[in-house]
């Protein structure tokens, strides 16, 4: 980690490590939703690699310039499709909008790929869609 970088820069973003920590994720099966503790399996396979991308390029933008307290992050993965997307959250609700603003755009839209597997969450055979929101703080 580079001196001056955000704490959360040094860490590790990976979903197991949230286990235990009251940390949830919203489970889509169908048009049945529920938010679930995270669990360590396919949960965790399947938004892993978004969150790896996420932390790379928060981190890379934080280096670049102003960075606002904090960074709220939508974390959506389809493991059926090995895709996942990662979004910026709204903006607007920081202390420092225009600062927020630009770094939500510097953050912008992420898309992963990975190897797509049969997740068996929601036991119907319809595929499952996991939803992470996490607050990143940025403040040094």
């Amino acid at each position: 980690m580079a001196p001056g970088s955000p704490a959360a820069c040094g860490q590790s973003w990976e979903l197991e490590d949230a286990v235990g920590a009251g940390a949830r994720v919203i489970v889509v099966c169908g048009s049945d939703l529920r938010r679930e503790p995270v669990a360590v399996g396919p949960m965790t396979r399947a938004l892993d690699p978004a969150l790896d991308a996420a932390r790379e390029r928060v981190c890379a933008c934080a280096a670049r310039g102003a960075a606002p307290a904090t960074v709220d992050l939508v974390v959506t993965a389809l493991p059926g499709e090995g895709r996942a997307s990662v979004e910026p959250g709204e903006a607007e609700a920081s202390l420092d909008p225009q600062v927020a603003q630009a770094f939500a755009s510097c953050v912008g839209s992420l898309g992963v790929t990975f190897p797509p597997f049969d997740d068996a969450t929601c036991g119907d055979g319809a595929r499952v869609k996991y939803v992470y929101a996490l607050d990143v703080e940025l403040v040094q």
